[in-house]
């Protein structure tokens, strides 16, 4: 999993925020421009990214995906986000 922010509002983002994975409902905090593993059991996962301003608890710009994992396969996921810090991340397997 990584993070693609925009060249418009990644830099405010990524001094004010923090980011956060779910799969399938644990919540990883990530580090913004560090590709991270997270280890699943194959099958279905429902996958969210989504930032919190430093000392708030409030998810924004929620994406979300739903992943289908095979035994011994590794996925690689990217999320990106829009010009607006609103906006919801789209998040799709890293071509």
């Amino acid at each position: 999993m990584r993070f693609e922010l925009s060249v418009v509002n990644g830099w405010f983002i990524r001094e004010f925020a923090r980011a956060f994975v779910s799969v399938g409902g644990e919540e990883h905090e990530v580090v913004w421009r560090r590709e991270t593993v997270i280890a699943v059991t194959p099958g279905a996962r429902d996958v969210a990214v989504y930032f919190r301003y430093r000392g708030s608890r409030t998810a924004l710009g929620t994406g979300t995906c739903r992943v289908d994992v095979a035994s011994g396969e590794t996925v690689h996921l990217v999320a990106r986000n829009g010009v607006l810090n609103q906006t919801p991340f789209t998040v799709a397997r890293a071509s």
